[in-house]
């Protein structure tokens, strides 16, 4: 239930769904909503749309105090870094710390490469007007509150989104979370990670999101309630049905949610991990896949790729090794990787020469506009991952040290 509005300039108001009553005022100040945990953030479609949420954004980073941004991580128990990347704000209106919620932008079918063609270098038709998956966040529809004394709050006039920190890219999000605090925990344990606004919010932009990101197996991290089960496992199947291999795990019995497990048992990367990969997969209808693909769900070898070569070239890693074909020799543009992940073509060719003097890719060139024959060495020691009938395998290919 809804606690209290805040006091605004005069207006007329009107009463949304719910017990949310929303102030219009005409004022450049909005008005804010008090949400209880699990709440509901969305206010009416389209009102977001009258709202420079951009411009609402800078003037509330630029008004953060680094002194307050440390306190801030001090309290909550996680890394300024990870608030930085969240967007961390303040309202000096309000006196209230700020989180932008952001929309997602659709992506081209004409980028998503195609499960259901036995060559996996295809790609389905569509509108090449919309985004490549390494561009998925759109522009920010809300902003979330967080006040000095924990109570949380929307401004008026927006809606639910997710909560995206800078840089991730939907092939190295390792982690699903509920609200910016416990993203934030995840990022401080070293997880790529994005955030639903509540457990029953933003499943299918989180869909979304990771749709065409086929080498990605989130683990979806739900507070330790009713609630959060549900709305994990909801967002499981939800994940499940866009042909997106996911996990699900939940905090030990007396720990609300993922920081409060951080701040109270000295959680660590590690533990995290360890739980993770305790976690069974849930795999999604395998005949769809291309003869040969190789997804890379194991918890273990993708957080070591990504602490190995960064971000950028694990997912460059990532897109090669969904287009493998016969021979496990993995055929494709560097256009068209530079255009899955998000990235330009000079990217791309820039982590190349990284993965190679890592040991972990070979190339051969194609020639002017046709694609090159990758290689990706993973030896036992990096690549295991679980069949889909609940076994494990190793990757036959050879070692890096034999590359």
């Amino acid at each position: 239930m809804t606690k209290a509005l805040l006091p605004t300039s005069s207006g007329p108001t009107r009463k949304t769904t719910g017990q949310q009553h929303i102030a219009h005022n005409t004022s450049d100040v909005s008005p804010a909503i008090h949400l209880e945990d699990g709440e509901d953030s969305r206010s009416t479609r389209g009102e977001s749309d009258a709202v420079s949420w951009d411009e609402m954004q800078v003037a509330f980073s630029q008004d953060l105090r680094p002194a307050s941004a440390q306190r801030l991580a001090e309290e909550l128990g996680v890394s300024v870094e990870s608030l930085k990347r969240l967007g961390l704000g303040f309202d000096k209106t309000r006196a209230a710390f700020t989180f932008p919620m952001y929309g997602i932008s659709p992506v081209s079918p004409s980028l998503v490469p195609s499960r259901t063609s036995s060559d996996s270098s295809r790609c389905v038709s569509g509108d090449t007007s919309k985004v490549s998956p390494g561009e998925r966040r759109g522009r920010i529809v809300g902003i979330r509150l967080r006040y000095k004394d924990g109570r949380k709050g929307t401004l008026a006039g927006g809606h639910g989104g997710l909560f995206i920190p800078e840089g991730v890219t939907p092939y190295a999000v390792q982690a699903i979370c509920e609200g910016p605090t416990d993203t934030a925990a995840a990022l401080t344990l070293g997880f790529e990670s994005i955030g639903r606004p509540f457990a029953s919010d933003g499943g299918s932009m989180v869909v979304e999101f990771m749709r065409g990101a086929f080498n990605a197996c989130p683990a979806i991290v739900g507070d330790n309630d009713a609630a959060g089960r549900d709305g994990a496992e909801a967002l499981a199947e939800a994940l499940r049905a866009a042909e997106t291999p996911c996990q699900t795990i939940f905090p030990p019995d007396g720990f609300k949610d993922l920081r409060d497990w951080l701040t109270r048992s000295g959680l660590t990367g590690e533990d995290l991990l360890r739980a993770i990969n305790a976690a069974p997969v849930l795999w999604p209808d395998v005949k769809a896949w291309p003869p040969g693909y190789t997804p890379i769900p194991h918890a273990l070898s993708r957080r070591g790729l990504i602490a190995l070569v960064g971000p950028e070239a694990y997912a460059v890693l990532s897109v090669i090794s969904g287009f493998r074909g016969a021979g496990d020799v993995c055929r494709v543009t560097r256009k068209k990787i530079a255009e899955l992940i998000g990235r330009s073509i000079p990217t791309v060719a820039k982590c190349l020469p990284v993965l190679r003097e890592k040991g972990l890719l070979t190339w051969r060139r194609g020639g002017t506009d046709r694609a090159n024959e990758y290689t990706v060495h993973l030896g036992p020691e990096r690549w295991q991952h679980r069949k889909p009938d609940g076994g494990r395998k190793e990757n036959p290919k050879i070692s890096p040290d034999s590359a």
